[in-house]
């Protein structure tokens, strides 16, 4: 038995009964597995993917059916908050039964999107719950921050190490970016266009430059409300902590630098729930996720105390994620400007790096190397592509 991004497969069991039940519990987790990457993907082509979607995006729907009936009409059949619902339009909405069908394998049988309430956990199918679920229905959901990060100078001769995101502060936004990548991917298919199987900087050949800056141009053209955020570090100015330190520090920086700059321009108000998400590395180990995820939610509590909450911090295979390559797109086009040698040979990447770069029409701000733990506050202009340099 192996495991390979997240999904086992079995080579030999001992008896047949045990293979039936090990493949059963098998399935499970794989199924398992692939809903969470389809939730995280926007890959929403099932009922249960878009129950599962709205699950994670809003925890009230976790506790009250009804919450959840009415948050899946609204991201999925037009229907808004406060519409009356004609007879004749329920015939094309879906039902509450199968919904909560849905709800119920997720929960049941996947343990995923459990109830936040303890008391609903114990109850949910006592009818006096009802009006415990007409209160819930009431409450306003948490705006959501959706942020892709990857890193770059952990290895070689770099002078910076870098870590590069793309914020999107509407959850509908990032699940429509990724749908018309995937679109404007399958098209160019359909056209005889050979496309990369991912948009990774370093795998850049000389023949893709063109597909590429298509590519990167096609993200710019939905992101009206995106905004991109690099923080770099110089190593050798930093000498009292490890690389995975100093890249730990870059991780938290860029959020609370970005949030100072959100909130200081208007762009973006508090609370959030943030959901933050990382290439994944061969090199990143999960007690190392772990520690990040602590060392994130220790920092948030501390500086924005109830305002910021870290909803889920995670590793993603950037190839099944095209947000996460829109991340490693502007972490290495920054790091091959930062870290080019003086008297260095250029070539495409060079020019790709300068064209994204000049698409973006990159600001920097800098702070002294030995400041890269400290909490800033940032009162900048009404720009949405910045790199903050601790040198």
């Amino acid at each position: 038995m192996e495991e390979q991004n997240g999904i086992i497969n079995v080579e030999g069991t001992e008896s047949e009964e045990e293979a039936k039940i090990l493949k059963r519990e098998l399935k499970r987790h794989n199924d398992r597995k692939l809903l969470q990457i389809k939730v995280q993907s926007g890959d929403l082509d099932t009922k249960l993917s878009k129950v599962a979607y709205v699950l994670n995006l809003y925890p009230e729907t976790r506790n009250s059916d009804i919450t959840l009936q009415l948050k899946y009409w609204e991201e999925f059949q037009g229907y808004k908050q406060g519409d009356i619902v004609h007879p004749e339009k329920m015939y094309e909405l879906e039902r509450l039964t199968s919904i909560a069908r849905a709800r119920a394998k997720i929960v049941n049988e996947y343990k995923l999107y459990l109830p936040t309430s303890e008391k609903i956990k114990r109850y949910r199918q006592d009818k006096e719950e009802i009006e415990k679920e007409k209160a819930l229905a009431t409450k306003p959901a948490v705006p959501s921050l959706y942020v892709y990060a990857d890193e770059s100078g952990k290895t070689g001769s770099e002078s910076f190490a870098i870590v590069g995101s793309l914020w999107i502060p509407d959850t509908t936004r990032a699940r429509k970016l990724n749908s018309h990548l995937k679109e404007w991917v399958r098209a160019k298919v359909e056209d005889g266009i050979r496309i990369p199987k991912e948009f990774h900087f370093t795998e850049m050949k000389k023949m893709q430059l063109d597909i590429y800056k298509e590519f990167f141009n096609e993200v710019l053209s939905q992101s009206d409300v995106f905004s991109f955020k690099v923080v770099a570090a110089n190593k050798s100015k930093i000498r009292e902590k490890s690389l995975d330190e100093i890249i730990f520090s870059l991780y938290y920086q860029i959020i609370h630098l970005g949030i100072e700059h959100e909130t200081s321009t208007g762009r973006m108000g508090l609370p959030r729930d943030v959901y933050y998400y990382k290439d994944e590395d061969e090199g990143t180990d999960k007690l190392r996720m772990t520690e990040l995820r602590q060392l994130l939610m220790e920092r948030f509590k501390i500086y924005f105390e109830d305002s910021l909450k870290l909803s889920d911090f995670n590793s993603l295979p950037s190839s099944s994620f095209f947000l996460v390559q829109v991340a490693d797109l502007i972490t290495g086009s920054v790091s091959r400007v930062m870290n080019r040698k003086v008297d260095g040979a250029r070539n495409y990447k060079d020019e790709f790096a300068e064209f994204v770069l000049s698409e973006l029409d990159i600001n920097y701000i800098r702070y002294k190397a030995e400041n890269v733990d400290d909490n800033f506050k940032v009162s900048i202009e009404q720009d949405r592509a910045y790199v903050y340099v601790f040198d």
